[in-house]
């Protein structure tokens, strides 16, 4: 009867041990995992800016690293579609105005070349005009051009007619 006692208050004691060291543990687990799942719901709702804020040595913080590196993943890939939306939206301006600047100068072309027959104007101005056309022209082709979507489409290629028109093209410079 002595000794049952001190055992029940021994038992007791281990209980409440148990108990407190459970409850620490498992408060470890629950705090971080919380922040995760708020974070979680955080990228969800669409904020990728907010990190986890769990710094963890344990599987816990792997995840969250994770988690973070996936947020920041998102938000790169998220900036590259609105980049590209933008490019698209440029390139759609682009080729609207080219095609509304080449109609009026096709009518100017055409009344150039009707008062280049004219004794009354010098070659050399209605050449220049034309000339200057013909640049313009050459702008819009080329913004046309850029406006286009490209296509990307390998294939084999004469490298000594590449390095000829290389050539050709720097030789000036």
């Amino acid at each position: 009867r002595a000794a049952v006692g001190p055992v029940l208050w021994l038992g007791a004691l281990q209980g409440l041990a148990a108990i407190v060291i459970g409850a620490g543990v498992a408060s470890s687990l629950t705090r971080p995992l919380g922040r995760l799942a708020a974070q979680a719901r955080r990228i969800a709702a669409g904020d990728l800016d907010a990190p986890s804020g769990v710094r963890t040595l344990d599987e816990i913080g792997l995840l969250a690293s994770t988690l973070d590196r996936m947020a920041a993943s998102l938000r790169d890939a998220q900036a590259q579609v609105v980049q590209a939306e933008r490019m698209a939206t440029l390139g759609r301006v682009a080729a609207g105005l080219a095609h509304e600047i080449r109609n009026p100068l096709s009518s100017v072309r055409m009344h150039v070349q009707i008062l280049a027959r004219s004794p009354q104007v010098p070659t050399e101005t209605s050449q220049l005009l034309l000339s200057e056309i013909d640049r313009l022209e050459g702008i819009l082709s080329e913004l046309l051009t850029w406006a286009r979507p490209e296509t990307f489409s390998p294939g084999p290629t004469d490298m000594a007619a590449l390095a000829e028109e290389a050539l050709t093209l720097m030789g000036p410079q």
